[in-house]
């Protein structure tokens, strides 16, 4: 039963995220959990029109993602292609404006992703509701990899590995995330992403932290003309 549950979910899933077709045969692995998580990313997916374009003949791809961002490598033959993507919304109320931007990985950075995939078994650890005393919480962040060969598909989360006390797979997880963001160069991608951000107030998709710029005297009275003309607008 459980196994026709996981097909079933995975089917829907994959009309929403892949466009495959539903004679498709892929398998789900049992350690994945889409329960929740697969309308989250659906929505986030068409919110942000993050524009995934998976194909049959693609060897696997990998996907990582945290608040505001997601990291991608798809390997078909010898093309090996990435990029990580950054998304933010705006904190306004008479707006509903996002933010998007991709950064293309080096084909050399994509391949050292790969190889970081494959040192840390990170695809042989089940989703966290499937490891022993893993806790849940409202806050923190959470982790999201998916994974697919062509075979197989997995879709696992991870909230906060580092408040999992003495728990070494979290350490694990944790251990992946940080070098795969040192691989992408993640901290000099997220400065130069927030240096574009063209509102005053946002906020990452996912976290209740909201991030107001500071502005001049002359920006902030262009800001609030701005605005008011849109109250006007909406009114």
């Amino acid at each position: 039963m459980k196994s026709i549950t996981l097909k079933i979910l995975f089917l829907i899933y994959s009309n929403l995220l892949f466009s495959q077709s539903k004679s498709e045969e892929l398998n789900l692995t049992t350690d994945s959990d889409t329960v929740y998580w697969n309308r989250i990313q659906n929505e986030k997916i068409k919110k942000y029109n993050l524009g995934f374009n998976e194909s049959k003949k693609d060897e696997l791809f990998f996907r990582f993602w945290t608040h505001g961002n997601c990291i991608e490598i798809t390997k078909r033959d010898t093309l090996i292609i990435g990029k990580s993507i950054y998304f933010v919304d705006e904190v306004d109320d008479f707006s509903k404006n996002n933010f998007v931007k991709t950064f293309d990985l080096k084909k050399s950075v994509c391949e050292k992703i790969l190889n970081l995939i494959d040192s840390c078994k990170v695809n042989t650890i089940p989703s966290d509701k499937f490891i022993k005393g893993w806790q849940q919480g409202f806050d923190g962040t959470t982790y999201i990899f998916e994974n697919k060969t062509k075979t197989e598909y997995s879709f696992k989360n991870y909230w906060t590995p580092t408040s999992q006390e003495n728990l070494e797979v979290a350490k694990k997880i944790q251990n992946f995330v940080d070098k795969l963001r040192r691989i992408c160069d993640s901290e000099n991608l997220s400065k130069q992403f927030t240096k574009e951000i063209p509102f005053r107030s946002y906020t990452y998709n996912g976290s209740s932290v909201i991030v107001s710029r500071i502005m001049t005297t002359d920006e902030y009275k262009k800001y609030l003309k701005e605005k008011r003309k849109m109250k006007k607008h909406n009114d």
